[in-house]
């Protein structure tokens, strides 16, 4: 009885766990986890930053050379993307090559870098 009793409780502690979470480790040391559309989130492997943790990530692309990670506020992460009003959208991009992170841009600061440095083919869209 005492076995079918441990049995049954080590059972519901590890299904209790959330396994669809997913992590994927990107150029440079910067991680991405993945646990639903509020809680995504991206670490930044750069230390002494502001942004070192960005959430919610609302999308994210990467290549060997750049991440470009798009985040929102905790109220509009339930949105999808084309949804979310322009203000509440934050850009950010991290330059693997030079460790450089740049924080929090506006949509045309992000284009202009976006069309200056990636080309479209080279990005890994998650």
């Amino acid at each position: 009885m005492r076995e079918k009793l441990i049995f049954t409780a080590c059972f519901f502690v590890l299904n209790s766990c959330n396994m669809s979470d997913d992590v994927i480790d990107l150029p440079g040391g910067s991680t991405y986890i993945i646990e639903g559309s509020c809680s995504n989130r991206l670490a930044v492997a750069t230390p002494g930053l502001s942004c070192g943790w960005i959430e919610p990530i609302k999308d994210l692309k990467f290549n060997d050379d750049f991440i470009c990670a798009v985040s929102t506020d905790s109220i509009s992460c339930r949105l999808k993307l084309e949804d979310i009003p322009i203000e509440k959208r934050k850009y950010t991009v991290i330059d693997v090559r030079n460790g450089k992170v740049y924080c929090y841009l506006n949509k045309s600061e992000y284009l202009s870098f976006w069309q200056k440095y990636i080309r479209d083919e080279d990005i890994k869209v998650e």
